[in-house]
């Protein structure tokens, strides 16, 4: 029987080798409809082990460090966020000082003060769109490395990470639940409404996913809640005509004037796997920056006049 290692991130790895198991996938709307496939678990975990382990001492998890930092400075300098953390604070001073924390978030942040532990952990949790089968595709598992990293990273426990994608095969969210990850069950086609600070980690995910999120979520009272990852809004206002990308992605192309963007450094070994990605944050001051005319345009996006979609839609299956 092949030994057992405990990584410093909380999940056993089998030091045995697998061979690759092939795995056909398909589109739903929810959990319950995916294909049921056979995934050779231990030897996924020590495929995961490793490519997480090329990234953790990599110059790009440390040029991202750095950057998250910059960020970091910005959110804390928005005025809706310091709101935010203060109210945490004010909350838990007349109850248990860490009663907002989950635990496993307590065993990165120790025994700190309060008001420490609110400033480090001020993103309540991450969102992880369009990951793609990660059992069979060596990218997609950079990526859910990278995820893991991102929640030490940024102090947000497994637990509130959350992840969807209409691909998933249901061994493959057996697997993320076995990690500790929470798995949505429906599709939220991006429209997630987020009331509390949010990280919303979407790799090379297409327009609509991100104009969708957006949508959920217009407005200044609650659009400075998001900080998105993902793909660099900058290079869609670059590659694609003006017009065209207000027809296909209207709100991504009316907020990206007044987005604060910081670009990530891809220097990874393998450069097609976190290219082109950027933070994305929407300071509160600057929201009210945006015309009220901007404001008041909330209709739902629809796609029909699209022909190539890069969105899995749930009316797509009945």
């Amino acid at each position: 029987m092949a030994g057992l290692q405990e990584d410093d991130e909380g999940f056993q790895v089998v030091k045995k080798k697998k061979g690759r198991q092939n795995i056909k996938t398909r589109n739903v709307d929810s959990i319950s409809d995916v294909a049921d496939d056979f995934i050779d678990t231990e030897g996924l975990k020590v495929k995961l082990w490793q490519s997480r382990q090329e990234l953790k001492p990599s110059d790009f998890i440390q040029d991202l460090k750095e950057t998250w930092k910059l960020v970091k400075q910005k959110l804390e300098s928005d005025p809706a966020i310091r709101s935010f953390k203060d109210k945490m604070i004010s909350n838990d001073s007349e109850a248990d000082p860490a009663s907002h924390l989950p635990p496993e978030l307590l065993v990165h942040l120790g025994q700190l003060p309060i008001t420490e532990q609110i400033n480090k952990s001020f993103i309540t949790s991450i969102i992880c769109y369009g990951l793609g089968n990660f059992s069979t595709c060596a990218i997609a598992r950079y990526q859910l490395g990278f995820l893991l990293l991102l929640s030490n990273m940024v102090l947000v426990p497994h637990s509130k990470c959350f992840c969807y994608d209409p691909r998933f095969t249901k061994s493959e969210i057996a697997f993320l639940k076995d990690l500790g990850l929470e798995v949505i069950k429906e599709n939220e086609e991006g429209k997630r409404v987020c009331k509390e600070p949010t990280l919303l980690f979407m790799p090379h995910c297409g327009k609509p996913l991100y104009n969708n999120a957006l949508w959920a979520n217009w407005g200044n009272d609650n659009l400075h809640n998001l900080i998105i990852l993902g793909n660099s809004f900058s290079s869609f206002h670059e590659r694609i005509p003006e017009a065209r990308l207000f027809s296909e992605a209207s709100y991504i192309a009316a907020i990206l004037p007044f987005t604060t963007e910081e670009k990530v450094k891809n220097n990874f070994k393998h450069t097609d796997i976190f290219n082109d990605m950027a933070f994305h944050i929407f300071n509160s001051e600057r929201m009210k920056q945006v015309p009220n005319e901007i404001w008041e345009q909330r209709t739902e996006p629809s796609y029909d006049h699209i022909e190539d979609l890069e969105i899995i839609l749930k009316k797509e299956r009945s």
